[in-house]
């Protein structure tokens, strides 16, 4: 036992290194969090024993309890049928699964908690120490030593074929996030996500479908309406693309992109004084921007003002932005040809 807490209390010293503190930065109120998530653990309990209603990301609204209840119905049916039981073995079985898996019920506030699988592997421990204390069943005496190893073998095989069927769902980013939204529809996180995945790869007709999906699910989904902005800018429908992004701005005023977006938006309208101002916002934000600074760099050079172009030029630079030839002469030189902005 000394060396168990010596253990727990390392960890405890290593994480609030990290941290700062024990659970991290984000806004947290631990007994809540519990009491309001507990219901996941019925859907946990029904992945250990029947895996059958998995997900890459799932989300509670979504789990169903079906496989939960049978699971415990069966536990209970064989703690009341079983002989023989080894009391402290169950208990401790019960203590472990309890200890670890309350853990994973920690979710921030004002958020939509997922549940990730991988978080029931060492909880599931605790089955079994609470299986070698059960006992035997009397009326299952005919189970000999051949039988219980055929099932046995026959659960390796079926459990098998499920984590080799899903392994698909890791193959790349699309598989990960379809999964993601077919299995928990409701979550508009994962429909917002689909839809970049869809962005990135220039499929902008399936992006546009999964932004409005997270949209209509929930209408302050951040960085939706910006992604949405995006869309309608490829599509040059500026009028559009100006109202996603002021909407995005009005739930997420702190969104470095949503500002930078904006102003690159004014730019190809035309509308300089504008661009300036919102790129100038997306510095105050966020001071390693990279793309901003490089794009003023060249909406002042365009304006004739070579010493704040240079300036900017510079800060862009050792910002790891790239920049065009053109603007790498600046750095060294006063005069240097006409350049477009390049996305």
């Amino acid at each position: 036992m000394a060396g168990w807490i010596s253990l727990f209390l390392s960890w405890l010293l290593i994480r609030k290194g990290v941290l700062n503190n024990f659970i991290g930065n984000a806004d947290y109120h631990i007994p809540l969090s519990v009491y309001k998530n507990l219901p996941a653990l019925i859907p946990a309990v029904g992945k250990i024993f029947l895996p059958f209603d998995l997900s890459v990301f799932p989300v509670l609204r979504d789990m169903t309890m079906v496989y939960g209840i049978a699971a415990l119905i069966l536990l209970l049916a064989w703690f009341i049928l079983s002989r023989n039981k080894n009391y402290r073995l169950i208990v401790f079985g019960v203590t472990w699964f309890f200890l670890f898996i309350l853990l994973t019920l920690i979710k921030p506030q004002d958020t939509t908690p997922d549940f990730s699988e991988n978080r029931i592997y060492l909880p599931m421990l605790g089955f079994i120490f609470i299986f070698l204390g059960m006992g035997r069943v009397k009326f299952l005496n005919f189970l000999n030593k051949k039988i219980i190893l055929a099932l046995s073998l026959l659960l390796i095989i079926i459990f098998s074929s499920i984590t080799i069927c899903r392994n698909k769902y890791y193959k790349n980013k699309i598989n990960f996030w379809k999964n993601a939204a077919a299995t928990s529809p409701s979550f508009a996180f994962n429909h917002n996500n689909l839809g970049a995945m869809y962005y990135l790869d220039d499929n902008f007709d399936e992006a546009e479908v999964e932004f409005r999906k997270a949209l209509e699910l929930n209408p302050n989904e951040q960085m939706a309406h910006n992604n949405l902005g995006l869309i309608q800018m490829k599509k040059e429908k500026w009028e559009e693309a100006e109202a996603e992004f002021k909407k995005e701005l009005a739930i997420n005023p702190y969104y470095d992109a949503a500002h930078f977006n904006l102003g690159l938006l004014y730019y190809q309208m035309g509308r300089k004084e504008e661009t300036e101002a919102f790129w100038q916002k997306t510095l105050e934000i966020n001071p390693n921007y990279g793309e901003a600074w490089r794009n003023l760099a060249i909406l002042f050079y365009e304006k004739k003002d070579i010493a704040k172009a240079a300036e900017f030029a510079k800060n862009a630079h050792v910002r790891g932005a790239q920049l065009p030839p053109e603007l790498m002469k600046l750095l060294e030189a006063s005069v240097v040809p006409n350049m477009l902005l390049k996305k």
